[in-house]
């Protein structure tokens, strides 16, 4: 059997290309029992999610909390949002880099802390 008449086979059987997209994929319920509908199938896509993403808070961790309280603030960190100018100079910037990379005029160097191009 080649694998042209079992593409056509499987293509038979599914309906053709309407079949796709009324095709349900099969997933349980929460009780085991099979989704039947679209509906059902976003309601236990939503569940589950929601049981994912929406868990209990960790419980705490004293060895983290004492160094949190001995940490000293980074002076270093900006806490506001950048201009416009800055913004529009980061993305130049970012834009010349990438055709310097394309065109292979740009060697990359390795530096103390961060790569230089």
């Amino acid at each position: 059997m080649t694998y042209r008449v079992v593409y056509r086979v499987i293509k038979a059987m599914r309906g053709g290309r309407e079949g796709v997209q009324r095709t349900i994929v099969p997933i349980s319920k929460n009780d085991g029992t099979p989704c039947v509908s679209v509906d059902e199938v976003l309601e236990r896509w939503n569940d589950y999610y929601q049981q994912m993403l929406n868990c209990a808070p960790a419980s705490s961790c004293p060895e983290l909390d004492a160094a949190a309280a001995n940490a000293a603030p980074a002076d270093d960190v900006r806490d506001d949002a950048p201009t416009l100018q800055e913004v529009q100079k980061a993305i130049r910037k970012l834009i010349s880099d990438h055709m310097k990379i394309r065109k292979g005029s740009c060697k990359l160097e390795r530096g103390r802390d961060h790569i230089i191009l």
